[in-house]
């Protein structure tokens, strides 16, 4: 579940469906109200499929979600209310469980932590249209579950 960065929505993925629900959020009670839900697969994909993850670029205008069994993320835009299937990208890797968007507006990038192939792949995020292209980047690592950044003030104090 990811909320968005400046209303009072929420996006879910529901790992069973293959869907992500986006809903409105009640700013006092705390109460969703469902709006509509959409499809991470293609409308031709038969084959068995389960999400994992869900992100929100900071512009609050792309939702992306991973596919484990289909081998994908699925781009959505948010505008007007309205939450639409983009574009579907191949991670070229196997059951991507996580991944992660870098927090920089400039130079966008997408990571997926692939399980089953071991490997991270890297895709580069255009920042005017949300579209993910495979920049041909690979880092093999065994079995990536999660990916996170997180960032190190030089010469702070971190503990032991």
């Amino acid at each position: 579940m990811i909320f968005h960065p400046n209303k009072n929505l929420v996006f879910v993925v529901n790992e069973q469906s293959s869907s992500v629900t986006w809903a409105k959020v009640d700013s006092e009670s705390g109460n969703f109200s469902k709006i509509n839900k959409v499809s991470t697969l293609p409308d031709d994909y038969e084959g068995n499929n389960s999400c994992a993850d869900i992100h929100i670029f900071n512009d609050g205008k792309y939702v992306y979600a991973s596919n484990r069994g289909h081998n994908s993320i699925a781009i959505f835009t948010y505008s007007l209310g309205h939450l639409s299937r983009k574009q579907i990208e191949l991670v070229r890797g196997n059951w991507p469980r996580n991944f992660t968007l870098t927090p920089d507006s400039e130079n966008g990038y997408l990571l997926a932590a692939n399980q089953k192939s071991d490997k991270i792949t890297i895709f580069k995020r255009d920042v005017e249209t949300g579209l993910l292209t495979f920049i041909e980047n690979e880092i093999e690592i065994s079995k990536p579950v999660c990916l996170k950044f997180f960032f190190i003030k030089w010469g702070a104090d971190i503990g032991s």
